[in-house]
């Protein structure tokens, strides 16, 4: 009897042969292709929430090029297939309750390879490092495949992009194209509505038609675009300290407060909270860079600012309600 390896060889060579016996065919309508990747998005996302092994990626495969080859897009053949291997797009640096992976080399890996494509379940939440300062939180029951370190596309549910310094991260969604401009932004993709919120910074938001709009975060209100089916938009505001931006909270680890500086944890903790950080003057940014606060780890950033304040030499002056002003404490 032959064993499993033996037999998902065999499976894998009766697909090569398939797609080299189909050989270059005319590429099909669009329409035609959006369909094939519905049905095959479809079937994925029936899949049960369970560690893919490479069994899994090889039942993906065969229905992927059974689906693919009966359309007839034979053309991508395996001589054509990139000899290289893909790069990698990012790494799972933090997860909560049920995701699944498909498309990674190693899924006992952190790292993430390009193409590859995660769903969380409905109690399941990840935070991915992308590149050094940019960062993606998949809420509950949110689809997603990664591109590459800077490109997403979003196929349903709610993320939260994270880019410090402007990077040019951009998701694809089935309406629209958003590229952010140094900015945290949440996109929510529900059957034929999406939104767009802007928490700091500003995006750029590209509609079918090329229409292009913009939303932008000032003075601790964001913007927020709701896009009905292709190109009916709506525009209201959002408080960025409001409530409803919680559940980022719900996807990341506990801030280690001995392995920063105060002026790190302050830094983290207005950036979670929606905060515009402020110094009274240089004196006291660079003596709050030199300070360690005190101490262990902190979840919960607007409750562990007036902890580790009030054991520190500075304090929170009064001022605007979307800013933390410090200074030295008298």
């Amino acid at each position: 009897m032959k064993d499993q390896d033996t037999l998902m060889s065999e499976n894998d060579d009766d697909i090569a042969r398939l797609m080299e016996l189909a050989g270059p065919r005319a590429e099909p309508p669009a329409a035609a292709r959006e369909r094939v990747y519905q049905a095959v998005l479809q079937r994925w996302e029936q899949t049960p929430f369970i560690k893919p092994q490479a069994s899994h990626q090889r039942r993906w495969m065969a229905l992927a090029a059974s689906v693919l080859l009966g359309l007839g897009i034979g053309y991508l053949t395996l001589n054509q297939l990139p000899a290289d291997a893909p790069g990698v797009s990012g790494n799972i640096v933090f997860a909560s309750g049920g995701y699944s992976i498909r498309g990674s080399q190693d899924i006992s890996a952190p790292q993430l390879q390009e193409g590859a494509m995660l769903r969380t379940s409905g109690k399941g939440r990840l935070l991915i490092q992308l590149d050094e300062y940019t960062t993606l939180r998949l809420d509950h029951n949110t689809s997603i495949t990664l591109q590459s370190s800077s490109e997403i596309w979003l196929h349903s549910g709610r993320l939260y992009a994270d880019s410090i310094n402007g990077a040019g991260i951009r998701i694809e969604t089935p309406f629209a194209t958003i590229t952010d401009v140094g900015t945290q932004f949440e996109v929510t993709a529900n059957g034929e509505t999406l939104k767009v919120t802007v928490r700091e910074g500003g995006v750029e938001v590209k509609l079918l038609g090329n229409q292009v709009l913009t939303a932008t975060a000032q003075a601790g209100m964001g913007e927020r675009l709701t896009i009905l089916g292709a190109n009916e938009v709506q525009r209201d505001t959002l408080a960025t300290t409001d409530p409803s931006w919680s559940w980022t909270q719900g996807a990341r680890d506990a801030y280690d407060l001995e392995a920063n500086s105060l002026h790190d944890f302050l830094f983290w903790a207005t950036r979670e909270s929606g905060l515009r950080l402020r110094f009274t003057s240089d004196a006291v940014r660079i003596a709050s860079d030199s300070t360690k606060p005190c101490c262990g780890k902190v979840l919960d950033p607007r409750q562990a600012i007036d902890d580790v304040l009030a054991t520190s030499d500075f304090f929170a002056l009064d001022g605007q309600a979307y800013e933390l002003l410090i200074d030295f404490r008298r």
